[in-house]
């Protein structure tokens, strides 16, 4: 994990260095380093993610819940930053510049604590906990006469993939539609010279409102637990919120030239992306809650691994979709 968060960290100290380079003349050769950068980025944070929520996945549920609800959070520190940055009329670069600064400070405060919390006998109980789980059970073949055995991916695979199912389609029906067709939704008094309908309805509707709705659904998730073992009636639920994509198809999004406009009211558009954001936190939260808890001690960090694993996937798969739906607009 240290490794996968110093690469990122190094990362973005390049990336706002060339926040004041004038790129102008070496337009090719930049946007190569920048697609570079991208990917190498995303790498890490998949790696970081995956052993993050595998570290996670070894302490008590409410831990998971702090894990998974920092997403949220984070999203809406950045929205509250965009409003900022529209309030005060900020440039582009001076934007870029304080929300790269104000990443690395982030960075560095997660790896000294990373590093602190790693120390912690409270740290050392649980993660030598579920380390110790194996070795007792080697020892118990042994004494079998039975070769020893290390957790099987398939095993682990059978027990957790509706939850993995839930996991990736929640995403995958998120991405579809957000944020590459909602952020073309427009006020339905846009135009009319109102900052709140011209400048600041995307960033809150679209930001500020998703982000605090999935904040909030995690966090309801985590307090409530429930449905817990009943993995279909959670996978019934995700396939439920397919229904959203019609509905957002429909709102008034510009450009667009198959669909007509059908949801005008910036009401109905407020609370449809209400609805959709709890649905979202809640039910990304209760899959990866529930997971590590159908698997034995000494699974749990696989379990909550391939959850992350199954997030990423659906990540990127709703993200494909969501280039189709705009097209289909």
């Amino acid at each position: 994990m240290l490794g996968s968060m110093g690469i990122i960290f190094v990362l973005f100290i390049f990336t706002t260095v060339f926040v004041e380079v004038d790129t102008d003349s070496w337009q090719r050769p930049f946007f190569a380093i920048t697609i570079t950068t991208v990917v190498v980025m995303n790498i890490a944070a998949a790696i970081l993610s995956g052993g993050l929520f595998g570290i996670a996945g070894q302490f008590p549920s409410e831990y998971m819940t702090a894990v998974v609800s920092g997403q949220a959070l984070g999203g809406i520190f950045a929205a509250l930053c965009e409003i900022i940055s529209l309030t005060f009329g900020a440039s582009p670069n001076t934007t870029a510049l304080v929300y790269f600064s104000i990443a690395i400070v982030v960075m560095i405060i997660s790896l000294a604590t990373y590093f602190l919390m790693s120390r912690t006998l409270f740290f050392k109980y649980y993660t030598h906990t579920a380390s110790r789980a194996p070795r007792r059970l080697q020892d118990e073949t042994r004494l079998l006469g039975e070769p020893p055995s290390s957790p099987d991916f398939r095993i682990i695979l059978r027990k957790i993939w509706l939850y993995g199912f839930s996991e990736w389609f929640v995403f995958v029906v998120t991405l579809s539609v957000y944020p590459a067709v909602t952020v073309l939704v427009h006020s339905e008094n846009h135009g009319n010279g109102h900052l709140w309908n011209d400048v600041f309805f995307t960033t809150v509707v679209n930001y500020l409102i998703f982000n605090s709705g999935d904040y909030l659904g995690r966090i309801i998730a985590g307090l409530f637990e429930w449905p817990v073992n009943r993995p279909r009636l959670v996978a019934f639920a995700t396939i439920l919120r397919a229904a959203f994509v019609p509905f957002f198809l429909m709102c008034n999004s510009t450009p667009r030239s198959n669909l007509p406009i059908l949801v005008h009211s910036d009401a109905v558009f407020i609370a449809l992306m209400c609805v959709f954001a709890l649905s979202n936190g809640y039910i990304a939260n209760i899959a990866f809650l529930c997971a590590p808890k159908v698997v034995a001690p000494h699974e749990k960090e696989i379990a909550a691994s391939m959850m992350a694993a199954f997030l990423g996937i659906g990540l990127a798969f709703g993200s494909g979709l969501g280039l189709i739906f705009v097209e289909i607009l």
